[in-house]
């Protein structure tokens, strides 16, 4: 009998203008409406996908599904947030990580307990799983709102995990070193913001009385020193070298400083006038595409901060970003979808029938405008 025929190796398109026209639908269902983000990363062929349930993961090639879960009991229902792509030990990880509830017996207390599971990439299957747990690492929650546990980032060998429904006494951070499998620090009632140049911007505070500084990735200890204020503050990362601070509601772009990450130290100046809500970072062309959530988007120098283009102007309308993928920005307009280069932010002339949600040089996570929910199909490249 002969052996299985394997799948052939897709060929890659960098950047992707054509996709094939049928797709598979993803076996996720975690998002109410169509508009929600997606907390899903690509890898090669593979969409992987957090849920409820665990990481799941699905080869647009093989059409196979890998699916896996938490060691134990969940400690508390938690916003799926993307998973992380990174390398340990020239290993190419799926990262996500997990709120385990444990058990008392005898005597001891039951307590929480912070999972960390590294799925290989390339074999879908477990390549570690550890967990981590001290004073701090304690899954509260507030009436009302659903938490989040994310990674938010990954520096050398250490990850750093937010917790928490937003800034306040419910939340804490943990660095976890993925060598040695070990938790290097923890801080309780701050939130990270950003993690680049060896460091990590925190969070701390509610409205009225807030922080923004920076720590050392490696072992928490001071960074830099940041914002502290009692008035209006929002913040979001805007690339891999940058964390952007609002500190007023005026809408004006001198109130909105991006701050470097590795200094805490004022970038140049931009036009963007609130904090942006969704940031790509494209190292190809060193840039970063940053959009907030009133129409506005800008193109900014991933390394030195400085704004390349921004939409909308007097003779350009505004768009909404849908993805961006080693020189190309697709994005939707009203009455259909536009394709821009990342640099420069000009039109290209190519055109799309559809933007892509997620893009790789290998597939297109797509969702159905007119559907009431989101519900993704991966579709492979084909030009």
């Amino acid at each position: 009998m002969p052996a299985p025929s394997t799948p052939a190796a897709p060929q890659g398109y960098d950047p992707p203008l054509k996709f094939a026209t049928e797709g598979h639908d993803l076996p996720w269902s975690g998002a109410r409406y169509r508009n929600d983000p997606l907390p899903f990363a690509l890898e090669g062929t593979t969409t992987w996908m957090s849920t409820r349930e665990g990481l799941v993961g699905f080869d647009a090639v093989t059409r196979r599904t890998a699916r896996i879960g938490p060691s134990g009991a969940w400690a508390v229902g938690t916003v799926p947030s993307p998973p992380t792509v990174t390398k340990v030990a020239g290993r190419t990880v799926v990262l996500t990580a997990f709120p385990i509830a444990v058990e008392g017996k005898g005597t001891e207390r039951g307590h929480h307990e912070l999972e960390l599971l590294a799925v290989d990439a390339n074999t879908s299957e477990a390549a570690s799983r550890f967990r981590v747990t001290n004073g701090a690492v304690t899954f509260l929650t507030r009436t009302g709102v659903a938490p989040t546990l994310a990674i938010v980032g990954v520096s050398g060998t250490t990850a750093v995990i937010s917790y928490g429904p937003g800034p306040g006494d419910n939340s804490f951070v943990a660095a976890v070193d993925l060598v040695t499998k070990s938790l290097l620090w923890s801080k309780a009632r701050v939130t990270a913001v950003a993690v680049g140049d060896g460091n990590v911007a925190l969070r701390e505070g509610e409205m009225g009385d807030s922080k923004l500084y920076g720590v050392r990735a490696a072992d928490g200890q001071p960074a830099w020193s940041g914002v502290h204020t009692e008035d209006f503050l929002a913040v979001g990362p805007a690339g891999s070298h940058f964390v952007a601070v609002q500190t007023r509601r005026s809408g004006r772009a001198e109130d909105l400083p991006l701050l470097n990450l590795a200094t805490g130290s004022r970038a140049t100046e931009h036009n963007m006038e609130n904090v942006p809500v969704h940031c790509v970072d494209d190292p190809v062309t060193t840039t970063v595409v940053c959009s907030d959530d009133h129409g506005g988007t800008v193109g900014l120098d991933a390394t030195s901060g400085r704004q390349l283009w921004a939409l909308p102007t007097q003779t350009r309308r505004s768009i909404d970003v849908t993805a961006v993928w080693h020189g190309l920005v697709y994005a939707k307009v009203e009455g259909g979808t536009v394709l821009l280069d990342a640099r420069t932010g000009a039109d290209r002339p190519e055109s799309l029938e559809s933007a892509p949600r997620l893009v790789n040089s290998y597939i297109g996570v797509f969702t159905d405008p007119d559907a009431p929910a989101a519900s993704p199909v991966v579709r492979r490249t084909n030009g």
